[in-house]
């Protein structure tokens, strides 16, 4: 069987589920419909395809090129999958944030701007970098607790004043690029 160049139209899963209703068949998780210009499906004239890549999942988004290919069902109806990317998607493929991995109800996002967001999309809480992090508590909090003096101190009980070098914060320790919740 040959593959056709498709260009999908519907990719969101709950709007595919209503073209779905709408034309009495039942959707399947990661179909979406398309047109196939070269055998004259243009316009509001869509094919259902189901997903059919060889990597794990991957939201397509509208606009992108697919390769589909039909395939025949036991009772012989024609169906199609999509089964590959043309030229990368489409020309918004860089433009998109994308679903990377989907892990039962987490997922991971890669956007353009190189940055991860794990759970959602605008995930916005920094991740803490390890090593910079171990070095402030290495380099500051350690010393801090054992070296350090305070001032007005009096013999007896009473209270001291402030320890004579200040706590810091660190400033660089937040990830620019991986963002959760």
């Amino acid at each position: 069987m040959s593959k056709n160049i498709a260009t999908a139209i519907i990719t969101d899963p709950a709007l595919v589920t209503v073209e779905c209703s709408s034309r009495g068949i039942e959707a399947h998780s990661g179909a979406i419909w398309c047109n196939i210009p070269e055998l004259g499906f243009i316009g509001s004239d869509l094919i259902y395809c189901r997903y059919g890549l060889s990597f794990p999942y991957l939201r397509i988004q509208p606009g992108w090129r697919l390769l589909v290919e039909p395939t025949l069902s036991y009772d012989q109806d024609e169906r199609w999958f999509f089964t590959g990317l043309v030229d990368g998607g489409g020309p918004s493929f860089d433009t998109n944030d994308q679903l990377l991995i989907q892990l039962l109800s987490q997922v991971i996002y890669g956007s353009t701007a190189g940055t991860l967001h794990l759970s959602k999309k605008d995930a916005t809480e920094p991740f803490v970098l390890g090593n910079k992090f171990l070095t402030w508590v290495q380099n500051f909090i350690t010393s801090i607790f054992n070296d350090h003096t305070h001032n007005g101190v009096t013999t007896g009980s009473g209270i001291s004043g402030k320890p004579v070098v200040g706590g810091s914060s660190p400033t660089d320790i937040l990830s620019t690029k991986i963002f959760g919740e």
